[in-house]
């Protein structure tokens, strides 16, 4: 029985990420997202017996999460159908993004790219400026480093700005890849790697791997070459990602390879994979959950989602309204020490749904069906010229909720679109085309 449901919830969750793709949609990302980080680790863990976990939490996982996606896929289908219109149902709807930033010279486009790329070299140059005024050169920055300034100096430091402004303009990149800007391209990966290689964050990776993902995924009519370049890119992802955790340990690239060879370095990466450390063992917390059955302080209270409530407004003018961190919650309980205030734990969307609803939780596909409309709705609805930039943007949106990072991935976007609004304003452009 246990194997059984494994088996169907791998099927479904693959079954929703192929619809999804068949959209062209930016949920590929959530579903692909979960698909790696759930669906075949657990269907793993399931077949080859998790010993850290009893039958009973794996078949529960299982239920729970079988149940969620049924939820979110008829709620996705119908809404669809209404609010679209079939509309979204054209294949062609979406792929037009690209034929339209190919073969567009209106003078908007090539204003909107040279902005957003120096706003892009921007983000670099700061990053470089703070490294340097706080750690002396960049060799002696550290993602540990980062961390604790970052910290110290709270909300408003040239860090976080730094990343606003990054995330922001890095979708560029997907627009210079589209017209075939080979000389920009290259500088563009270039930055975004050595942005990567400085803070040893691995989120910074995102937006190149999400850009070239998204050329994929919105040209796979050719579908065994296009399929063939996803799986290169999604193999290669998985495994920098877990490069990028190992420069976070050693606590920079520097660090990294002044102790261990090319082949230690790759003997370590492989076995993280195969142990299911790191991203692929994240879903451990979610079986922790369901052992204890949520009995832990801050459990069941939905405080993920009462903390979006008031996402636009900062918690020190709310103090005792607008709950705490959740992942740091969830953090206490995984560690086990409620002293805690820094570690903090995403369990994936699946894991954080039932951590803060318990067995209700599986209506939160109920949300995630609503939300992933809307974003579908924004892209369709924004101008020609930016919708690249948004489809990639809410791609790396849907990667984060997909790790369980719900309020920081919704947070980060809505300063992205504050960032890109403020941007074609100043270009005296519109985003909505009505």
């Amino acid at each position: 029985m246990n194997e059984l449901l494994s088996i169907l919830q791998l099927l479904i969750i693959l079954g929703i990420f192929g619809y999804e793709i068949r959209l062209k949609s930016s949920a590929s990302f959530l579903w692909g997202t979960l698909t790696v980080l759930f669906a075949i680790p657990h269907f793993l863990s399931t077949i080859w017996r998790n010993q850290n976990f009893s039958e009973e939490v794996l078949t529960i996982a299982s239920l729970y999460v079988i149940v969620f996606c049924i939820v979110y896929i008829f709620t996705r289908i119908i809404v669809s159908s209404l609010s679209f219109k079939s509309e979204f149902m054209n294949s062609n709807t979406t792929v037009n993004i690209l034929s339209d930033l190919t073969n567009d010279k209106n003078i908007n486009v090539q204003r909107l790219m040279k902005t957003l790329f120096a706003i892009f070299v921007l983000s670099n140059l700061l990053l470089i400026i703070h490294t340097i005024s706080h750690f002396g050169s960049l060799s002696g920055a550290s993602w540990l480093g980062y961390y604790n300034l970052n910290k110290e100096q709270g909300v408003f430091n040239l860090y976080r700005f730094s990343q606003f402004l990054y995330f922001a303009s890095s979708p560029i990149l997907f627009m210079y890849l589209v017209r075939g800007k080979r000389t920009i391209s290259i500088i563009m990966i270039l930055l975004i790697l050595f942005y990567v290689w400085l803070t040893g964050n691995r989120i910074t990776v995102l937006p190149l791997l999400v850009s070239l993902l998204t050329y994929v995924i919105l040209k796979s009519e050719n579908k065994k070459k296009y399929l063939l370049f996803g799986g290169i890119v999604g193999i290669i992802s998985i495994y920098l990602i877990y490069f990028l955790r190992l420069i976070r340990l050693y606590g920079s690239g520097v660090g990294l390879f002044s102790e261990l060879s090319i082949f230690e370095i790759n003997d370590l990466v492989i076995s993280m994979l195969l142990n299911g450390d790191g991203e692929l063992g994240l879903r451990n917390a979610f079986y922790y959950f369901i052992t204890y059955n949520n009995d832990f302080p801050g459990f069941g209270e939905g405080n993920t989602y009462k903390r979006l409530f008031f996402i636009l407004i900062p918690g020190f003018l709310i103090s005792g309204i607008k709950p705490p961190d959740f992942a740091i919650t969830m953090g206490q309980a995984w560690m086990n020490n409620y002293s805690n205030d820094n570690f903090s734990m995403h369990p994936t969307l699946f894991g954080d749904s039932f951590a803060n609803f318990g067995f209700a939780g599986v209506f939160v596909g109920f949300l995630c069906a609503f939300f992933v409309i809307l974003m579908d709705k924004l892209i369709l609805n924004s101008k020609k010229y930016i919708s690249g930039v948004l489809y990639v943007s809410i791609g790396i949106m849907y990667v984060v909720i997909g790790r369980g990072s719900i309020y920081n991935a919704i947070f980060s976007f809505i300063v992205t679109l504050v960032i890109l609004s403020a941007v074609l304003i100043f270009n005296k452009i519109r985003l909505i085309k009505y």
